[in-house]
């Protein structure tokens, strides 16, 4: 059982691992995973520079950070989303921690009520290396489903909309970008992935008789930690890169996900996962990128890709329409 803390302690622990995310492999903005996007970058810019879109340059810093990108309003806003949506996600981890949550004893109390209505285990399995990879390819696959299907939802169901349509408001697209997000959606989507974790290894407990660690690199779960390696900051930038077409049916490259933020009409609603594409070939969502750069617009449409004009129209915005429609 998790200790008990109050709510000032478990704030700083908060903020102690955001500012070490940079330092180690925990945080997204790790120094690891921007080193990796900057030398997928490099390879892009080497191998493919006649076929860049317009952003291609002929040193290659300009070529990483175009000035127009970079120094655009749309940009500077993010900067500022980064800002305060870190400061609110600080706030909120460390008040669900202090409500005790159910995520630390949620699996077990599910596998206990399972074993006393269904019986024991039916598949019995030792723990050790190979259950582990097991164990660990279930938990990755349960959050990623997770974030599909709440990214689905989100477009899908209009009121939830409101809130997600902030993150498409971009009119280009940076690292930073990926923390543009309304509060709201933040929240939505932990909740959806500590009650898939929850149910999910509640069930792996009781159908195998084991919950045993997960295979962790550098204290990372190893597919998240892979995923984050390869290219994970270009995802939300102007440089395209894709994976060769064999790896594209099983996993989502950064160009997968720059069409989903593409304005044009043949590209809304596609590719709503995360690391897998097999949940978007389930939904009839998924989209094979080109090889080449189609040079794509961003924004919500063409007559008003931006309708935000401010942090606080940002944040205040979506609840009116929300309660308005």
């Amino acid at each position: 059982m998790k200790e008990e803390k109050t709510f000032f302690v478990l704030l700083q622990n908060d903020v102690i691992s955001f500012f070490r995310g940079y330092i180690d492999c925990s945080g997204q903005f790790s120094w690891l995973y921007l080193l990796c996007s900057v030398l997928l970058a490099v390879w892009v810019y080497s191998e493919h520079r006649t076929q860049v879109s317009s952003h291609s340059s002929s040193s290659f810093l300009s070529y990483l950070f175009p000035k127009k990108i970079y120094t655009s309003f749309s940009a500077k806003q993010d900067y500022w989303l980064y800002l305060w949506n870190s400061i609110i996600g600080i706030l909120i981890s460390a008040w669900i921690a202090w409500m005790a949550f159910p995520i630390y004893e949620g699996p077990e109390k599910l596998a206990v009520w399972l074993e006393k209505n269904l019986g024991s285990s039916p598949f019995p399995l030792e723990d050790g290396f190979m259950t582990r990879l097991f164990f660990t390819t279930w938990i990755v696959l349960a959050n990623d489903f997770a974030v599909f299907f709440c990214h689905y939802m989100f477009h899908k169901l209009p009121r939830l909309w409101h809130f997600h349509r902030v993150h498409h408001s971009a009119q280009v697209l940076t690292p930073i970008t990926s923390n543009r997000t309304h509060p709201f959606d933040d929240i939505l989507n932990y909740l959806y992935g500590i009650a898939a974790l929850i149910v999910l290894g509640g069930l792996f407990r009781y159908l195998f008789g084991v919950q045993p660690q997960t295979i962790k690199i550098a204290g990372v779960e190893f597919w998240v930690f892979l995923f984050r390696v390869f290219g994970t900051h270009l995802r939300h930038s102007h440089i395209w890169f894709t994976f060769p077409r064999p790896f594209s049916y099983i996993f989502l490259s950064p160009a997968h996900h720059q069409l989903h933020h593409s304005r044009a009409d043949e590209h809304i609603d596609k590719n709503f996962g995360a690391i897998f594409s097999f949940w978007d070939r389930l939904f009839g969502t998924h989209m094979m990128p080109p090889e080449e750069d189609p040079d794509l617009s961003f924004g919500l449409n063409k007559e008003n890709p931006n309708p935000y004009h401010s942090v606080a129209d940002t944040f205040i915005r979506p609840f009116r329409d929300f309660f308005r429609n």
